[in-house]
């Protein structure tokens, strides 16, 4: 239930979440983040990311990373730069029931996997999708360098 807005600095993120692997998931829920390189972002943690809003950011809107356990349902991504949702590094995506609209491309980067993708899974992870609505988001959904995408029944 928290606000954030227009994080100061280049890189800042929203709402980092790091090193917690060996404890109880971290529960982020009901959050609003507007700007920010990364709106919420995971690094070698347990986690449930559950019906925030991210929106503006200028690298990802969510990101789970470095062997994350995530589970990312209900949230709304909006007007990123790149990469709406992003599971990588051999992290374990549960991805279901959100909202990726208006991921932009970044043709400065000249990264093909920040062409508007709206969920990517990158670098051996592994993410099972549910019922998410991916629109406006040239890039659709991919998965590359060793990482797979399953379909959750």
């Amino acid at each position: 239930n928290c606000l954030i807005h227009s994080p100061a600095g280049e890189y800042a993120q929203g709402i980092d979440i790091s090193f917690g692997f060996d404890v109880a998931p971290s529960i982020v829920e009901d959050c609003t983040v507007v700007g920010g390189r990364e709106g919420i972002v995971t690094h070698f943690a347990n986690a449930h990311v559950e019906d925030n809003r991210v929106s503006g950011t200028t690298l990802r809107g969510l990101t789970l990373t470095e062997m994350s356990m995530a589970m990312v349902e209900g949230n709304e991504v909006t007007d990123a730069l790149g990469v709406g949702i992003f599971c990588g590094d051999y992290s374990e995506c549960e991805i279901d029931d959100n909202s990726v609209h208006g991921i932009r491309p970044d043709r400065a980067s000249g990264d093909t996997t920040r062409m508007g993708v709206g969920i990517l899974a990158h670098y051996n992870a592994k993410a099972v999708l549910g019922d998410n609505e991916v629109s406006d988001s040239p890039g659709g959904t991919r998965a590359v360098l060793g990482a797979e995408i399953s379909r959750s029944d």
